[in-house]
């Protein structure tokens, strides 16, 4: 998977970074956030990083490459850094400013590119599973992406049952997890084409809402926001 443009705000703050974070960010070219969130929430994608070359072995080559960087003094620790690590591990912060210098000589320049938009170090989070990739493998193939699994989590309203109706059906034919923006416009797609007549009653397009209508046959408005928290709970609850 291609780097991303820009970087989200928790990378732009952050102005250092373990060196297993940096070494997920030189394999897979991702947040090691959404990593982290892919591997607990998406079984293929956590089957894919345990058993393929490009996954989690060419993460622990990674670390041990920098860990060595670092007892080199190629990668230098702050003095407060030095003072707190007795040795190095993965789990070992190192200066995010000097990760980028020694990504910039070894070989990953786009990723030093990237992260020196920014006077504190950063990259945006995909916001679907991350596609594992090596210069030379993709982990993830098409047609093996991560796709959806079951929640144990059902909305009590007619509304949010169609909400993940529409997150489900939209994970299914894209792989990717269903963002709000696109439940709700399937939701308006749904009430402008006379889908589900007895719940959806039309989209309110300029108000980013669909009016629905509750089982007491009272007219009501489903917004983003309560779209979104429906999502959270729903993803939260994924077995």
């Amino acid at each position: 998977m291609a780097l991303p443009q820009e970087l989200s705000k928790q990378w732009q703050e952050k102005s250092d970074l373990t060196i297993q974070e940096a070494a997920i960010w030189m394999v897979i070219e991702a947040d090691p956030s959404d990593h982290e969130f892919d591997l607990e929430h998406f079984e293929n994608y956590a089957g894919h990083y345990e058993d393929h070359p490009g996954g989690k072995l060419a993460v622990q080559a990674k670390c041990a490459i920098l860990e060595s960087a670092v007892r080199a003094e190629r990668i230098k620790l702050t003095p407060l850094q030095q003072a707190s690590v007795s040795h190095v591990t993965s789990k070992t912060f190192i200066p995010t400013s000097e990760w980028m210098n020694w990504c910039k000589q070894n070989g990953y320049s786009n990723l030093s590119e990237l992260f020196s938009q920014h006077h504190s170090a950063a990259v945006q989070l995909p916001t679907s599973p991350t596609a594992l990739s090596t210069t030379s493998q993709t982990l993830y193939p098409a047609s093996v992406a991560p796709v959806a699994i079951k929640s144990t989590y059902t909305p009590h309203n007619a509304v949010g049952k169609l909400t993940v109706k529409a997150a489900e059906e939209i994970e299914e034919a894209t792989k990717k997890r269903a963002s709000a923006k696109q439940v709700m416009a399937k939701l308006q797609e749904w009430a402008d084409g006379g889908n589900e007549p007895g719940t959806l009653v039309a989209s309110e397009k300029s108000k980013q809402s669909v009016k629905w209508m509750t089982d007491k046959h009272i007219e009501r408005l489903y917004s983003m926001e309560a779209c979104k928290k429906i999502l959270q709970k729903w993803t939260a609850e994924r077995q």
